[in-house]
């Protein structure tokens, strides 16, 4: 039976976050069952991108600290780390506020640039991984990811934030190697068995809705999720922002091959109903059902289909600062978009042949310039 416990909490305030996260902690075992004496813990929040914390695309420092507060009361050998998805972690600790707030608590930062090549065997899709250095000196991860929509994975939550553990533009690379989005979905239930966090901590306060996983919009659910069961977790997350976890293929994928029982799910806390929320925005359409034929598109009237079907991402021009960040962090050769048409003084041009509908440039675009549209 794997517990997830559902907390409502209405705001940041330390006392109040600190309090509910240990209530959720005690209803599915309590800190002894996942931090020993002098553990060495490895927080890993998540660091999508440079972001202030009000804008919701980063864990909130105050659930950081909360944590950290709590853990300490185990054990002091407590680090945090990620690898964004474009940059350096340092630099999405110190927008986002979480920089001051481990510096205040002694928590050192462990970068996560260096490679260390893991193989798998148990792997479903991967046998093998390059994974950041300090997962591999742990003895204990804690994940503490944001509750968002995406627009590849429909919701990002506990599973997908461990994509993170994987350095630098690495993690491109399996966006180039998967096209297909379950086959995508599956390497990151491997990844996230092979890293294996005794405890995930969801930020689901402030939430974002829409156009996730940076570029949505800040939406209140008053939520603290918390399980060992990073599936279980997601699942109860979704339903508590009404998405059907058949659209979210970590979920499917979950759930089809054994990585957690959807019947064998007990809710503890406040229960999904607290915190539910019926008209959470969903990212764009039509991104699932195109992606599913990705693997049929080697026939010319399904690859016509498909480039009828699935959304391309698209600059609007009016909002476009010409930072190139979208061009940097394309995972294709050659690249999907440049400048070398009209120059750096113009928005890059698309070169859709080129494109593998990956919505890295959507996904990590500071200034929310890239859209998705369909052709009808």
């Amino acid at each position: 039976m794997s517990k997830v416990a559902v907390i409502k909490c209405e705001n940041y305030d330390l006392e109040e976050v600190k309090s509910a996260i240990k209530k959720a902690i005690d209803l599915i075992g309590g800190i002894d069952l996942f931090v020993k004496e002098n553990d060495k813990v490895l927080l890993k929040p998540n660091f999508l991108a440079a972001e202030t914390a009000e804008r919701s695309v980063t864990t909130h420092p105050v659930v950081f600290e909360a944590v950290v507060s709590i853990l300490q009361e185990k054990t002091k050998n407590i680090s945090y780390g990620d690898s964004p998805g474009i940059g350096k972690g340092s630099s999405v600790a110190l927008k986002s506020g979480i920089d001051e707030i481990a510096n205040k608590l002694n928590v050192k930062y462990a970068d996560f640039e260096e490679p260390v090549g893991v193989t798998y065997d148990d792997g479903v899709q991967e046998k093998s991984f390059t994974i950041a250095k300090p997962i591999q000196e742990a003895d204990v991860i804690i994940s503490l990811p944001k509750l968002k929509s995406h627009a590849l994975t429909t919701m990002t939550g506990a599973v997908k934030n461990q994509f993170g553990c994987i350095p630098g533009f690495r993690k491109a690379e399996y966006h180039l190697k998967l096209p297909d989005f379950e086959d995508f979905s599956t390497m990151l239930l491997d990844l996230n068995k092979l890293v294996n966090p005794k405890l995930y901590i969801m930020d689901g306060i402030l939430a974002m809705e829409g156009n996730g996983p940076r570029n949505g919009n800040p939406r209140k659910v008053n939520a603290l999720i918390v399980s060992s069961d990073a599936v279980a977790l997601d699942y109860v997350a979704s339903q508590i922002i009404s998405f059907d976890y058949n659209t979210i293929p970590t979920l499917k994928m979950g759930f089809k091959l054994g990585f957690s029982n959807k019947e064998e799910i007990e809710v503890v806390g406040d229960g999904i109903e607290s915190v539910k929320v019926t008209d959470f925005k969903k990212p764009h359409k039509g991104v699932g059902i195109g992606r599913s034929l990705m693997k049929l598109s080697r026939f010319p009237i399904i690859k016509r289909l498909f480039a009828t079907i699935i959304p391309k991402p698209v600059i609007e021009k009016n909002k476009c600062v010409k930072c190139g960040v979208c061009v940097k962090v394309c995972p294709v050769t050659p690249l999907a978009l440049n400048f070398e048409k009209k120059g750096k003084d113009y928005p890059p041009e698309y070169y859709y042949k080129h494109c593998i509908s990956c919505y890295c440039c959507q996904e990590l675009c500071p200034h929310k310039a890239i859209v998705l549209k369909r052709k009808f």
